[in-house]
């Protein structure tokens, strides 16, 4: 599966006190350099409204590519403080092989 296509789908809540605002400004930081990975295909964001939870969707060349990203959203400037303001405990990170379009 190594030249199969990722799929990164990411669940993320912020900590309390943080404005539409500030959460929207905040993912759109996190990804910045996602699209500068290598292997890197697409990326879209949706927010629920009624539990204030975001979905952040990316598309990789491979599972590779996606693991690359990981590194470098690390050299975001000023990474610590965004990624301070996702609630860890309630966000999940996974990634997929798509098998099927039915």
């Amino acid at each position: 599966m190594a030249n199969k296509q990722a799929h990164e789908i990411i669940v993320v809540y912020f900590k309390d006190g943080i404005d539409y605002k500030e959460q929207l400004e905040t993912m759109k930081q996190i990804g910045i350099n996602s699209s500068k990975t290598e292997g890197f295909v697409s990326r879209e964001i949706f927010h629920c409204e009624p539990d204030n939870r975001w979905v952040d969707y990316f598309i990789w060349r491979d599972m590779a590519a996606a693991d690359e990203s990981i590194e470098n959203s690390k050299k975001i400037p000023g990474a610590a403080e965004l990624f301070a303001k996702i609630d860890q405990e309630k966000s999940v990170w996974s990634r997929y092989y798509k098998v099927s379009d039915k």
